[in-house]
């Protein structure tokens, strides 16, 4: 099966399983892989690793390329089909997702990281979502949180100890990479507050698994980005989308945040400065400042005629007392 043109619709889902199996047995490259963490543990120089190595591995590889290159498909398929639309979206969709997501819990790191890349590039197609319709947006509930569940396993840790956690900030990221790129389908479904909670929680379990930094730092930075974009499109409330400031989803996302991340909240939602009595009242109306700046200008007139009016009283007075003392010494 070298070619995705030689599949049809009668044996699409057959030909997706077959190359899931040639995926699958390219598990047995995570033995060479663990031998190679070992030996650098200990010290020793090893030759970087040549990619696709071992033979069984390559064909897996290929075959993960194949079940990806299969969802160029399925909009003919879709559109052939005499299924309803929601009915054929699954028939078509599902398979692959099935695939891929088993394969991003294959021991073997070389086929893991390949899975993951075919997933995200096939959860981002553009082929995938419609305004249309809604049963795309079985990719969170079907895809994205089975397979972070079982991510958080220790039976999957012990997979591959040294690789896995990449593979689970791998899929932390994914899920607020898609979440980002349907938010604004997402904004017009009735469902989008209890999704966006289950998010949040979901990330809430990957922070606390106690597995490692690499989750610690990824898991804030991703969700960082999610509400600053939700911040500025007026999603958490505000006037662009007809909600009061402190709506359900506001709250809700506040609430959740400050379980885990209280600081991320006062960081990107920073509480207003209260005015304190102490400080200085605003400057009145320009009416007002023309009325009192009148005032002061007729004030400081006054004040300057009073000024010159008392120094010639004072020569006056000056004068009088110098003519009666004239006078008496006359006499």
């Amino acid at each position: 099966m070298s070619q995705s043109t030689r599949v049809t619709a009668d044996n699409y889902e057959s030909a997706i399983n077959l190359a899931n199996g040639f995926a699958a047995a390219g598990s047995v490259g995570s033995i060479a892989e663990q031998q190679r963490d070992v030996a650098v543990r200990k010290g020793k120089r090893m030759p970087p690793p040549k990619p696709q190595e071992n033979p069984v591995v390559a064909r897996g590889v290929r075959s993960i390329t194949i079940i990806y290159h299969l969802t160029t498909r399925i909009p003919s398929f879709i559109s052939q089909s005499h299924l309803d639309h929601p009915e054929a979206w699954a028939a078509y969709w599902s398979p692959i997702f099935r695939a891929l997501s088993a394969q991003c819990l294959n021991p073997c790191r070389e086929i893991r990281h390949q899975a993951m890349s075919a997933l995200q590039r096939s959860l981002l197609s553009k082929d995938l979502a419609s305004p249309d319709h809604e049963e795309w947006i079985a990719i969170f509930g079907e895809v994205l949180f089975p397979l972070i569940g079982r991510l958080l396993k220790p039976e999957s840790y012990q997979l591959d100890p040294v690789g896995m956690a990449e593979t689970r900030v791998q899929a932390g990221t994914l899920l607020c990479k898609v979440f980002l790129h349907y938010l604004v389908l997402l904004s017009e479904w009735k469902g989008m507050l209890d999704l966006w909670l289950r998010i949040l929680d979901l990330l809430d379990r990957m922070m606390n698994s106690g597995q490692g930094d690499a989750l610690e730092e990824a898991v804030p930075e991703s969700l960082k980005n999610i509400l600053l974009v939700m911040k500025e499109g007026g999603y958490l409330g505000g006037k662009e989308t007809g909600m009061e400031e402190g709506g359900e989803l506001w709250r809700e996302t506040k609430k959740r945040l400050e379980r885990f991340l209280p600081r991320l909240v006062e960081e990107i939602f920073p509480p207003e400065v209260e005015k304190k009595p102490s400080q200085q009242a605003p400057p009145p109306p320009p009416q007002q400042q023309q009325v009192g700046s009148e005032k002061r200008n007729e004030k400081e007139a006054n004040e300057d005629k009073a000024e010159n009016k008392e120094p010639a009283q004072n020569a006056q007075t000056a004068g009088q007392a110098t003519t009666t003392t004239t006078t008496a010494a006359a006499s």
